[in-house]
């Protein structure tokens, strides 16, 4: 993981990355919290980047999360001035982390219902034959988001050709106040 420290006083954004990625691509990201005086700490699950092992269920991605959450509370950084900011897949864990150790908010960019729909989203045909039987993580946030009790933000580019606008309407809908839904015209 890196830790990129922020002005004081600043709360710490804890970047859960997404599936396609480690924490290498994020250096933009990185560049634009540190900019507005936000700490960061990213991680890499297991089998990403430099991270040894393999991700086998959904369940290690999670435990890797805690791993790295653990990490910051021993240093003294409180729930209360972390947000949770997931990515994609990332923003499965990062709604996970929220309902087991509450943040000042979680944020979901691109974040989908669940795989099953992302799965018939991307690749029906496959999917219809082979159906949700086949994958063994389910990353159901639909279900899970509406036990959330902190607030939440959601960003979804209205052009993502594999999480669709729809999903992140799902989503803000089952989603307690306070959330927010920010759809970004021609974002993919």
């Amino acid at each position: 993981g890196w830790f990129v420290p922020g002005k004081p006083g600043m709360p710490l954004v804890f970047f859960c990355h997404g599936n396609a990625a480690n924490i290498s691509h994020r250096v933009d990201n990185l560049r634009y919290f540190n900019e507005i005086g936000l700490s960061t700490f990213i991680f890499d699950y297991r089998g990403f980047g430099k991270s040894r092992g393999q991700p086998i269920r959904e369940e290690d991605l999670y435990m890797d999360a805690r791993s790295a959450l653990d990490y910051l509370l021993i240093r003294g950084w409180s729930p209360s001035r972390i947000i949770y900011y997931g990515r994609s897949m990332g923003a499965a864990v990062s709604l996970q982390m929220g309902l087991e150790t509450p943040p000042a908010v979680v944020v979901l960019e691109c974040g989908f219902t669940s795989l099953s729909d992302i799965a018939w989203h991307t690749a029906p045909i496959s999917y219809a034959l082979i159906g949700w039987l086949a994958i063994d993580a389910k990353f159901d946030n639909l279900n899970k988001i509406d036990k959330l009790t902190t607030p939440i933000i959601i960003f979804q580019g209205d052009h993502d050709n594999i999480v669709p606008e729809e999903m992140a309407k799902r989503l803000f809908q089952q989603a307690n106040e306070p959330k927010a839904l920010h759809l970004i015209p021609g974002g993919g």
